[in-house]
Protein backbone atom coordinates (compact mmCIF):
# COMPACT_ATOMS: atom_id res chain seq x y z
CA UNK A 1 0.00 0.00 0.00
CA UNK A 2 3.24 2.31 0.84
CA UNK A 3 4.55 1.60 -2.31
CA UNK A 4 0.92 2.75 -4.39
CA UNK A 5 0.61 5.91 -2.21
CA UNK A 6 4.04 7.01 -2.94
CA UNK A 7 3.76 6.26 -6.37
CA UNK A 8 0.12 8.43 -6.78
CA UNK A 9 2.29 11.16 -5.05
CA UNK A 10 5.21 11.67 -7.61
CA UNK A 11 2.90 11.25 -10.83
CA UNK A 12 0.25 13.74 -8.83
CA UNK A 13 4.02 16.05 -8.51
CA UNK A 14 4.68 14.90 -12.45
CA UNK A 15 1.33 15.87 -13.78
CA UNK A 16 1.68 18.82 -11.86
CA UNK A 17 4.59 19.48 -13.47
CA UNK A 18 3.44 19.41 -16.89
CA UNK A 19 -0.01 21.34 -15.68
CA UNK A 20 2.55 24.58 -14.91
CA UNK A 21 4.55 24.05 -18.47
CA UNK A 22 1.03 23.84 -20.73
CA UNK A 23 0.51 27.23 -21.86
CA UNK A 24 -2.87 26.35 -23.50
CA UNK A 25 -4.82 26.30 -20.18
CA UNK A 26 -6.42 29.06 -18.48
CA UNK A 27 -5.16 30.49 -15.24
CA UNK A 28 -8.90 29.75 -14.05
CA UNK A 29 -8.21 25.95 -14.67
CA UNK A 30 -4.71 25.56 -13.58
CA UNK A 31 -4.91 26.81 -10.73
CA UNK A 32 -7.65 24.73 -9.13
CA UNK A 33 -5.99 21.73 -10.67
CA UNK A 34 -2.37 22.09 -9.34
CA UNK A 35 -3.35 22.79 -5.72
CA UNK A 36 -5.70 19.66 -6.20
CA UNK A 37 -3.01 17.66 -7.37
CA UNK A 38 -0.37 19.05 -4.73
CA UNK A 39 -3.10 18.15 -1.70
CA UNK A 40 -3.49 15.20 -3.63
CA UNK A 41 0.10 14.46 -3.44
CA UNK A 42 0.30 15.90 0.43
CA UNK A 43 -2.27 13.52 1.55
CA UNK A 44 -0.96 10.58 0.18
CA UNK A 45 2.82 10.82 1.36
CA UNK A 46 1.30 12.52 4.86
CA UNK A 47 -0.39 8.62 4.84
CA UNK A 48 2.92 7.19 4.33
CA UNK A 49 5.38 9.53 6.71
CA UNK A 50 3.36 10.89 8.91
CA UNK A 51 2.37 14.30 9.35
CA UNK A 52 5.18 15.94 9.44
CA UNK A 53 7.52 13.93 7.56
CA UNK A 54 4.64 13.97 4.48
CA UNK A 55 4.83 17.91 4.49
CA UNK A 56 8.66 17.86 4.26
CA UNK A 57 8.88 15.26 1.44
CA UNK A 58 6.04 17.15 -0.40
CA UNK A 59 7.59 20.40 -0.59
CA UNK A 60 10.77 18.92 -1.50
CA UNK A 61 9.16 16.99 -4.16
CA UNK A 62 7.79 20.41 -5.40
CA UNK A 63 10.91 21.87 -5.84
CA UNK A 64 12.68 19.26 -7.53
CA UNK A 65 9.61 19.50 -9.85
CA UNK A 66 9.56 23.44 -10.02
CA UNK A 67 13.62 23.38 -11.00
CA UNK A 68 12.58 20.26 -13.16
CA UNK A 69 10.50 22.69 -15.02
CA UNK A 70 12.57 25.67 -15.04
CA UNK A 71 15.16 23.30 -16.74
CA UNK A 72 13.12 22.18 -18.76
CA UNK A 73 11.58 25.57 -19.93
CA UNK A 74 15.09 26.85 -20.41
CA UNK A 75 14.97 29.00 -17.63
CA UNK A 76 17.96 27.39 -15.51
CA UNK A 77 19.93 29.44 -13.04
CA UNK A 78 23.07 30.42 -15.48
CA UNK A 79 26.07 29.83 -13.16
CA UNK A 80 28.16 32.01 -15.44
CA UNK A 81 28.71 35.69 -16.89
Amino acid sequence: MNEFLIFTAMMSLFVMMFCIRKSTLTMLIKLPLVIGLFILATSCLVGVYGVIGGIICTFACAMVAGLLTAFIAGKAIQLTN
